[in-house]
């Protein structure tokens, strides 16, 4: 016998076909269209134990792919722990939505029609007394807004606030909740001032002052919805600063 011989008779030696055209890899008694039983612990006849089953691989007819089960309910059905080494990270324009785990362990997304949990994330660099859009195109939603900003001597400040966004009747609005700040005189919250919907002036008392310049008002701002779906930030500090925005879907 030659070695191509041996090797093809080795080859398929390994691999199990029966008349429905499936194919088993290590096992005469495949559960699939392709089946492979990578411990080679199969039994000839009748189903694998959930324990034999851990080792093998499956695709069924409908095109299901099973890891660690051999009758998998969905597209990709793993059972055991999963790894994902490389994750692509979203561009900073882009909203995210998380996923959740359904009872049956199945990874899904909120239903629709709205994505609650939906992150949006921008930043911008706004000179003081200058005003910049930070979003534009808001989708119809309620949404919790998180600021953040500070100065190059790590005094950070982070404001939230709840916004209504609705096209109907034009309700859109928001409205300031809370906020913090290391130096700002204790308990470190803001002062909120409001006296239309669309519009919240932030303010600081006691706030330190920065090596870059800024004094007690670098970190004053005002946030602002001018139209439908469009969020603004005004600096009403004396140094510019970077504003970044963190906007999560509530419905």
């Amino acid at each position: 016998m030659n070695t191509k011989n041996f090797i093809l008779r080795l080859g398929l030696g390994m691999i199990s076909t029966n008349a429905f055209s499936q194919i088993g890899v290590n096992t005469s008694n495949p559960h699939g269209a392709f089946h492979v039983d990578g411990a080679k612990d199969n039994s000839a006849a009748g189903n694998p134990s959930a324990a034999q089953q851990a080792n093998d691989f499956v695709v069924t007819p409908e095109g299901n792919v099973g890891f660690g089960t051999i009758s998998p309910s969905n597209r990709l059905d793993v059972n055991g722990i999963v790894r994902i080494r490389t994750v692509d990270q979203a561009p900073s324009s882009t909203s995210v939505s998380p996923v959740y785990i359904d009872p049956n362990g199945v990874i899904v997304k909120s239903p629709p029609p709205n994505n609650y949990g939906e992150i949006t994330y921008r930043s911008a660099s706004v000179a003081s007394g200058a005003a910049a859009t930070l979003i534009t195109g808001l989708e119809n939603g309620a949404f919790r807004v998180t600021v953040i900003t500070g100065g190059q001597c790590g005094n950070m400040v982070t404001v939230e606030f709840f916004l209504h966004n609705y096209s109907l009747n034009n309700y859109f609005g928001l409205n300031g909740q809370n906020g913090f700040a290391i130096s700002a005189i204790s308990p470190g919250r803001p002062a909120f001032t409001q006296t239309i919907k669309t519009s919240v002036a932030v303010t600081w008392l006691g706030l330190a002052i920065c090596a870059d310049g800024g004094n007690s008002t670098a970190n004053d701002f005002t946030l602002s919805m001018p139209s439908f779906g469009t969020i603004n930030v005004t600096n009403n500090g004396n140094v510019s600063r970077t504003y970044r925005i963190v906007l999560t879907r509530l419905d």
